[in-house]
């Protein structure tokens, strides 16, 4: 091949990548828009926290710290996946806002920033480099943020459905990812490697009843919670709330009432769906 046709190769697969990334970073924008729209519904009636517990395994940093980077993968850089520059062997470079995402050269750090890094920024310099939360404050946003934003369309009518079937109860939401890792826009470690394990959440509705029998049995370090649990059980107003309990693989746990979405009256009709269905239900969140 000659020389001028192997730099029309490369720019046209430079072009190609750019379009590819503008593709995505317009889906991204599709995606906060309308996670927006749900932060403004949530906001007329605030999301309540009444308990934040770490479970003892959470002390191991193989459980709080995603496994992916305690395997010590060598950071790539978050747009092409290279480990150095091609031309000159160089170190990456961090991104100077989160001091996190890593990139080989100024065009795959602009191409990330218009692909979605932009909005991701402050998500990757809250979790860091080893992909932990400091501050309880980050862990409560990350879940609002991260989970119930992404499934409350579809966490509503399940709440409603079971609620009519067996009374007033709670969701247990629990996740084989750590809190940070659900807390990303994209599934890219900070790393810059995609994380291995599709980010999901596994849903149950449960009564005190089912808490004291089988939840509180396979794990007793979660009944500390049973008296604000039982307290919210019995006094949420089932038409425009629910009661949450929910636990990640770092080991955190957090019990919180949060508006109902959509409203009662669509909920009930979305909840025929769930008829003759199991008793659990399993979200991608990444595919939602």
């Amino acid at each position: 091949r000659t020389s001028s046709s192997i730099v029309s190769s490369i720019l046209k697969h430079s072009q190609n990548m750019e379009k590819e990334q503008e593709e995505t970073a317009k889906k991204i924008q599709r995606g906060e828009d309308a996670m927006r729209k749900i932060g403004k519904v949530a906001s007329r009636k605030q999301i309540e926290f009444l308990q934040d517990i770490n479970l003892s395994y959470a002390g191991d940093d193989k459980a709080s710290i995603s496994k992916d980077v305690m395997e010590e993968v060598v950071q790539v850089c978050f747009a092409c996946k290279s480990s150095k520059t091609s031309i000159e062997g160089a170190k990456l470079f961090n991104c100077a806002k989160c001091r996190v995402a890593a990139y080989c050269s100024k065009q795959c750090q602009v191409m990330d920033w218009k692909a979605g890094h932009k909005l991701a920024c402050e998500q990757y310099a809250k979790v860091g480099k080893h992909m932990t939360f400091k501050h309880i404050s980050d862990k409560r946003q990350a879940i609002v943020d991260g989970v119930l934003s992404r499934i409350r369309f579809y966490s509503g009518p399940f709440a409603v459905h079971h609620h009519s079937k067996q009374g007033r109860g709670f969701l247990f939401i629990q996740s084989e990812c750590t809190l940070a890792e659900m807390s990303l826009m994209k599934p890219i470690l900070s790393t810059g490697k995609v994380m291995e394990m599709d980010r999901s959440v596994l849903i149950h509705f449960l009564t005190m009843g089912e808490y004291d029998q089988e939840l509180c049995r396979d794990d007793f370090e979660l009944a500390v919670m049973r008296e604000k649990l039982k307290d919210a059980v019995g006094r949420y107003d089932f038409k425009t709330e629910l009661v949450i309990l929910a636990r990640f693989r770092c080991g955190h746990v957090s019990l919180l009432i949060a508006p109902l979405v959509p409203d009662y009256g669509i909920s009930l009709k979305l909840s025929e769906d769930y008829n003759g269905r199991p008793g659990a239900m399993q979200l991608n969140i990444d595919s939602t």
